[in-house]
């Protein structure tokens, strides 16, 4: 049967040992390192770099992680990521309830018992299998939820920026035709139309733009932001895959990508702003729903940031934020707002994902690994 070959961050986990990333006290002697080999320890330094962190941080493989902390003064120990392939399939004579190619493996709308198979290391596979019911029961539920939508709910997607000329979802992209010229597409403009301070907004605004034409143009470079804007609104049509509504809008907001890993990310405003003027902006504009695939935090909150939430849910709107990906219970923002509504994941067999946050503070846990979904057209995946 042919697999779907996806890459995913995974935690690195090896059946013999195990890797990590640790801050020591202080650098490490030759005779400190050589003790540490003596006892099964693999250690050498991260880099060469000479910064106060970086010339006392090593990268230490072992079986045992208590090892570590019990040879050496840690300051901190992290465990490392790297891509992993898995495959995800279908299950034999599943039924195609929305004609699109892919949605027999979509096991978050449809759980058929779809199967997950993941390297453990060289040798052994993880085989997980889905269970029927193990998903958001959308198979039940959404020609009622459809017949009963009053109108497009508006959905905010606060993220990396969307592909706006994906097949797939570029008919369900929130357009505000008073700022689009007379072909409905985003044009360079002095003027503000709606006078909402944002000139030429045709289709949502990017916040991390360095220029103007950047600015109106929302564009994903990394791939993420298009991903979620699939998983809730893709065309329902005989490729790819299917939305949770094709009656859904996204209004594109970015305020992070690439620019966040590039120099230029000086010559920008810093990232909490982006998010909170994001948020302000989504409000102004009309969304019923925002969706933020992100977080920070509590060290980052600031009191402009809640303003910008607390001036949202003011307006009635619904924010729904990711619990994150640290595997803990930390209070990561806004998840942690308690007007938030926030998501952990659950893996297809209906476990918590090994990634996901958890606690108190976590309202809901919905299917959120190995969910496929839409790429931008100009990023070539991994084979």
């Amino acid at each position: 049967m042919k697999r779907l070959l996806i890459a995913s961050l995974l935690l690195c986990q090896s059946a013999w040992s195990e890797t990590f990333i640790v801050e020591m006290k202080k650098t490490l002697s030759l005779d400190e390192i050589n003790y540490g080999k003596s006892l099964g320890l693999k250690i050498e330094l991260f880099d060469k770099t000479q910064t106060d962190y970086f010339k006392k941080t090593y990268r230490i493989e072992t079986q045992n992680k208590d090892l570590i902390s019990n040879t050496f003064s840690v300051v901190t120990l992290e465990n490392v990521y790297r891509a992993q392939h898995f495959s995800l399939e279908p299950k034999k004579g599943s039924v195609f309830t929305r004609p699109d190619q892919l949605f027999n493996l979509q096991w978050g709308l449809q759980n058929q018992g779809q199967k997950t198979r993941k390297m453990i290391n060289d040798i052994n596979e993880e085989v997980i299998e889905g269970k029927p019911n193990v998903d958001i029961r959308w198979a039940d539920a959404i020609k009622k939820i459809e017949i009963g939508m009053k109108k497009e709910p508006l959905v905010a997607v606060i993220d990396m920026g969307i592909d706006l000329n994906h097949p797939e979802i570029k008919s369900r992209l929130f357009k505000n035709t008073v700022e689009c010229n007379e072909k409905g597409e985003i044009h360079d403009t002095d003027e503000d139309k709606d006078n909402n301070g944002f000139k030429g907004d045709c289709t949502g605004w990017n916040f991390a733009g360095r220029t103007m034409g950047e600015a109106r143009r929302p564009i994903d470079d990394t791939g993420h932001g298009t991903h979620i804007a699939g998983i809730i609104a893709a065309e329902s049509n005989s490729t790819g895959i299917t939305g949770v509504s094709s009656k859904i809008k996204i209004l594109p907001i970015k305020v992070t990508g690439a620019i966040d890993s590039s120099q230029d990310r000086k010559n920008i405003q810093p990232l909490t702003d982006r998010v909170a003027k994001g948020i302000i902006y989504a409000t102004n504009m009309g969304a019923d729903v925002i969706n933020l695939s992100l977080g920070w935090p509590r060290s980052m909150d600031t009191k402009y940031l809640n303003e910008a939430i607390g001036f949202a849910l003011s307006r009635n709107v619904i924010i729904v934020a990711a619990a994150g990906n640290n595997n803990n219970n930390a209070n990561i923002l806004p998840c942690a707002h308690y007007d938030v509504i926030c998501v952990g994941a659950a893996t297809l067999d209906g476990s918590l994902a090994a990634f996901s946050n958890f606690g108190g503070e976590v309202d809901v846990i919905a299917p959120g690994d190995e969910i496929i979904s839409l790429i931008p057209t100009n990023i070539v995946p991994e084979q």
